[in-house]
């Protein structure tokens, strides 16, 4: 089936089962489901013919290069059925992937070649190797595409630490490294379903030059089901004793692999002495909470602080270790002018050491409110406990007395979406629609919501609104204000927070609620990039001249609740996204995609966009 710019929406429920939306045209979430499905026995048993509709596959086919604009340079690697080599792409360098001679005429090898291209195209983050495209005349000179890892892989890094007797021991770029790779594997697990890389070893984590990590090589990857995971897959000393002894397994599998790193990047030997558990894999840490752990390690190395064990924590939060941890000095930073002033806070320009950071305090009405304060805390709090590309950084927090508590976070020179969209309506008068830099928002938010939701406890940020989407000069998009955001539990979740008109009639009516609240929130904002205009405002425009008098905000949110009003698009939006901001603003719940199918969507949405500027 040729999906292109047409097909059919699948919306999710919690149970799996699909149910379609009643446009004609749309784009489908079938990728993740459809290769569920399939079993590796029936892979085997019809090798011919899945190879052929893999080669009519969409994700294939988008993904298509012309393979003369490939120049094939050094051989850098060669494996057991593939080789690897440095080459140039539009002058850029590049990795290119091919099988061995002798089995290029082998359909058997062919099919995995092409289902590790398609999982490669289905996969994007910012700790996982870019996949570039695929080329190909004819079945035998098939080549995946990636960007180039100049650093190498982490395997001969570490054979050269051992060869000049690097001291043994973790550091800054260790922790780095680890955290990067962790950020990867949460990405994967965090897909629905799951992908499980089941091959991670400090051969496939790739560097640049300076030591940022990425998880590379899906070759044997696939998305999890409980039915058919193959036994022994991957590399023996990094493989995690179920797997070896063929029985079932899951996620954990690569964990257990990602601890055997973990003890490599320590002793820069191969080694699985140290740092796994084999009798009990149910009890490993599955989600892994790279912001808790490794994140931490990284702040303590950074400042050179010793990591000790957390304190209690005070009622005030003072004595958190992530407070203080992230403690700045108050008299190294310059405040300059108000940028925003909200209900709470304000939020001035400001410098630390040379580096242009936004500065947020309390109004001064609110300084001396030690819930007002308590309730600050907490934000400062999740904001050291989150880090993200897609997230605004946090640098620190100052304070000499309660009186002049600051969040220090990085400055995004580009403002608010909110402000930009104004901007476009009013005074820009920018056609409505959807195009590749809105494509490019829309992805960057799906990442940080992947990632928020990924984390365990689930982050819930329960105020993703335009306002709160800030960008670069270059249009970059990332989230901040976590004012409100909870670590989820089921039964902890506050009725009405948030800001009404991006808020989902669940949480509005004070019913239990989950991240499926955050993805309504991103339905609308999906909304106001198309029509550059506030939530809701065609259907308020209709409402008033029908009746004469202008509707309360409080009637809006019912009709809204009641499915009597919902967001609407301009005439310019594509199809693909009008059925993707409906489907995340259904009113159950549980048919709403998660951030991982939202994510995917959009990156097909900027792929095409990326393919018509070429």
């Amino acid at each position: 089936m040729s999906l292109g710019a047409t097909g059919n929406l699948p919306v999710f429920n919690t149970r799996g089962t699909e149910r379609f939306a009643t446009s004609s045209t749309s784009v489908s979430f079938a990728p993740f489901h459809t290769a569920q499905q399939e079993s590796e026995s029936a892979l085997k048993s019809s090798r011919v013919k899945q190879a052929s509709a893999l080669w009519e596959d969409e994700v294939i086919t988008a993904m298509r290069i012309p393979l003369e604009k490939l120049t094939t340079m050094a051989l850098l690697s060669s494996g057991g059925y593939g080789e690897v080599y440095r080459g140039l792409y539009h002058d850029e360098p590049v990795a290119m992937k091919v099988l061995l001679s002798e089995r290029q005429k082998d359909l058997g090898h062919i099919n995995s070649f092409l289902g590790e291209i398609k999982m490669m195209a289905s996969i994007d983050h910012p700790c996982i190797v870019r996949f570039i495209g695929v080329a190909w005349d004819s079945l035998s000179d098939l080549t995946a595409v990636l960007e180039f890892m100049e650093g190498g892989d982490l395997r001969s890094l570490l054979k050269r630490f051992e060869q000049e007797h690097h001291p043994c021991g973790f550091d800054l770029d260790k922790a780095r490294i680890a955290l990067q790779t962790a950020q990867a594997v949460t990405y994967l697990h965090s897909l629905d379903p799951k992908v499980l890389h089941r091959d991670l070893k400090s051969r496939n984590i790739l560097l640049t030059s300076k030591f940022e990590a990425k998880v590379s090589d899906f070759g044997v990857s696939r998305w999890y089901s409980f039915c058919s995971m193959t036994a022994a897959v991957g590399t023996s000393l990094w493989m995690a004793p179920e797997v070896m002894m063929g029985e079932r397994y899951d996620a954990s599998a690569d964990i257990f692999s990602f601890g055997v790193v973990l003890s490599e990047l320590d002793s820069h030997l191969h080694s699985i002495e140290h740092c796994v558990n084999c009798d009990r894999y149910g009890d490993r840490t599955v989600q892994l909470d790279s912001t808790a752990n490794l994140d931490s390690t990284l702040r303590l190395d950074s400042s050179q602080t010793s990591m000790t064990q957390p304190k209690k924590l005070s009622s005030s939060l003072w004595e958190d270790e992530a407070i203080t941890a992230a403690r700045i000095p108050l008299e190294k930073l310059t405040r300059k002018e108000l940028i925003n002033t909200g209900g709470h806070g304000e939020v001035y320009r400001g410098s630390y050491r040379c580096e242009t950071v936004a500065i947020k305090v309390l109004l001064s009405e609110k300084r001396k409110d030690m819930r007002q304060i308590n309730i600050f805390l907490s934000e400062i709090k999740m904001m050291a406990s989150v880090e993200h590309p897609r997230i605004a950084r946090f640098i620190g927090v100052a304070w000499d007395a309660l009186t002049d508590l600051c969040a220090v976070s990085e400055y995004m020179n580009g403002g608010d979406l909110f402000s930009l969209l104004r901007r476009f309506d009013r005074v820009d008068h920018r056609p409505q629609g959807f195009d590749g830099s809105k494509a490019k928002i829309a992805l960057h938010v799906a990442q940080a919501l992947t990632y928020l939701h990924s984390l365990d406890p689930v982050v819930l940020h329960r105020d993703l609104k335009s306002m709160n989407i800030l960008l670069s000069s270059d249009w970059n998009a990332k989230i901040t204000d976590f004012g409100v955001s909870r670590k989820w539990t089921v039964d902890t979740m506050t009725a009405g927070v948030g800001t009404r008109r991006w808020m989902a009639p669940e949480v509005m009516m004070g019913k239990r609620y989950n991240t499926s609240a955050d993805i309504f929130s991103f339905g609308v904002v999906l909304s106001e990039l198309d029509s550059h205009l506030p939530p809701y405002a065609s259907a308020i425009s209709t409402i008033t001249s029908e009746s004469g008098d202008k509707v309360t905000e409080t009637a809006l949110m019912e009709m809204v609740a009641m499915g009597r009003v919902r967001v609407e698009y301009s005439p310019n939006a594509p199809q693909a996204l009008v059925n993707l901001g409906h489907a995340c603003v259904d009113l159950d719940p549980a048919a709403r995609p998660t951030a991982g199918e939202v994510h995917y969507q959009l990156q097909r949405m900027l792929r095409r966009y990326q393919q018509y500027t070429l």
